[in-house]
């Protein structure tokens, strides 16, 4: 079985001859301890089962990390690649109607995703990223605006939801034209201690949004991973009614415990992660993260529809030879039939 194969085993809830590898982003500051000269997506082919690209985007540089990104908005990396958002083009009704979004349909959007089909197509699991929702409708006005226009403009969040869903459903759907297997989409939803919006909430704003782009993804012959970091116990059984195929990354230190989760939804949807890419990966002792991986596989893989993965991303902080021992030991102790 190759990771192609074994990465789509297991979301389909049956078991591989292994348990599949995967991991959404890592730094370049560790990838350059790893794997010095290799590319993200070259070191994720070498020794993951799925290799994760995004779209290619425009930025404006500003100096000292500051960046305007392609919504206009501005942002500073803060040592993480994304950028943290702190200056927004939206202020109001009024800004709204005049802005103009960026087109998900230009050439150079897809490019390293058509690079990564050339060369691993059938044979690694070809995961694309989008935000899908939430986070750039919120990342236009900013957090605590949207989060209060919730409640005193609902209509003007509709619509900001409207333009960000639009912008990822048509990049998705081109993803998976150009040969993407899995659509993983990225927006957050809870914090450790809860959701950040309300149930009820979640489900009059971003529910139908997130039904119409599951449904279309399984349309066209794809997967559909939902990631949301965070203590999502209130929503999951929202989340399983989307029938999206997998969910990740199940923080433990979120409180979401993976044998709780094996056995309330195991049966039903795939696990992907647990790992803690906080303490464990970033201070802890080689012999620690060894115990952690071969504990957390005896809980996830029996009966299949588990992968593994950090609880987050690899970032800058987590020590590249903890996270090595992470998937060395995966590799080990993640074959099925063998004791």
């Amino acid at each position: 079985m190759n990771s192609y194969d074994r990465v789509l085993t297991a979301l389909e809830l049956n078991t591989p001859d292994r348990v599949p590898i995967v991991e959404w982003m890592i730094h370049p500051a560790v990838l350059a301890r790893l794997q010095p000269g290799a590319s993200e997506k070259e070191f994720m082919a070498a020794h993951l089962d799925a290799v994760t690209v995004s779209q290619c985007i425009n930025e404006v540089n500003c100096g000292n990390g500051v960046f305007i990104d392609e919504w206009g908005i501005k942002r500073n990396r803060l040592g993480q690649d994304y950028g943290f958002a702190f200056e927004f083009p939206i202020r109001n009704e009024e800004d709204l109607r005049k802005y103009l979004p960026p087109k998900p349909h230009e050439e150079y959007r897809l490019r390293t995703l058509q690079e990564t089909v050339r060369h691993y197509k059938g044979e690694k699991a070809i995961v694309f990223g989008i935000e899908s929702v939430f986070t750039t409708a919120w990342a236009l006005v900013g957090f605590e605006s949207f989060l209060m226009s919730v409640r005193t403009d609902p209509e003007f969040v509709k619509k900001l939801l409207d333009l960000s869903f639009t912008y990822h459903f048509e990049l998705a759907k081109a993803a998976i034209q150009a040969g993407a297997d899995i659509i993983m989409c990225g927006d957050d939803l809870a914090y450790n201690q809860g959701l950040i919006l309300s149930l009820r909430d979640f489900r009059e704003f971003l529910f139908p949004y997130y039904r119409t782009i599951v449904d279309e993804v399984h349309s066209r012959g794809a997967y559909f991973v939902k990631h949301t970091d965070g203590r999502i116990w209130e929503i999951m059984d929202s989340l399983l009614e989307l029938h999206i195929d997998g969910i990740n990354p199940l923080e433990p230190t979120a409180g979401m415990s993976l044998a709780d989760v094996k056995r309330e939804y195991g049966s039903r949807i795939c696990l992907i992660g647990n790992i803690d890419c906080g303490d464990l990966l970033c201070r802890k002792p080689i012999k620690c993260v060894e115990s952690v991986v071969k504990e957390t596989i005896q809980i996830g893989a029996p009966g299949g529809g588990y992968i593994i993965s950090s609880s987050n991303v690899i970032h800058a902080a987590v020590r590249p030879e903890n996270y090595w021992t992470m998937v060395q030991t995966a590799k080990m102790y993640g074959r099925y039939k063998i004791s």
